[in-house]
This record gives C-alpha cells, sequence and structure tokens, in this order.
C-alpha cells in the first residue's frame, strides 16, 4: 500500500466541499441520488459542510467516502 504525504491528505472537515459542488454523479451502488457537476449537493448544510458525512455509507454515498482530493479541497 502506497503512503500519501500529509501534504496530499484530504481533510473533509477543513474543506470548502469542492467535491459536493464540482463532482456530478449518477445514482448507483456508491451514490444514493444523481447530482450534475457543478450543482451543490443537496446534503450540503448551510456553512457549506457535509449534512451527512459521519453516515454517508448508511444512506448510500459510499463513492464519497472513497473519493479523495489529495488535499485540494482545503486548499481552494
Amino acid at each position: 500500500m502506497t503512503t500519501i504525504p500529509d501534504r496530499f491528505r484530504h481533510d473533509c472537515l477543513a474543506c470548502d466541499g469542492m467535491c459536493c459542488v464540482a463532482m456530478g454523479f449518477e445514482a448507483s451502488d456508491q451514490f444514493a441520488i444523481t447530482k450534475p457537476k457543478g450543482t451543490p449537493c443537496p446534503n450540503l448544510n448551510a456553512n457549506g459542510m457535509c449534512g451527512i458525512h459521519e453516515t454517508l455509507p448508511e444512506r448510500g454515498f459510499t463513492g464519497c467516502v472513497a473519493w479523495t482530493c489529495y488535499g485540494a479541497g482545503q486548499r481552494i
């Protein structure tokens, strides 16, 4: 297994929700809904943070858990 340097680790709690807006996805076994790219995810709260981050897998969003921005989200 490759170790990711700290500067490339994502930190969802310090992020601006880049993947939650920029990425698009279709309803599947990894995403419970279809979301067009450039559209904010309906799970974002008023602070721009994921309102269901603690329960993503249980709610059908394993794709969010598996994806990484390699630290870009907290740098924008």
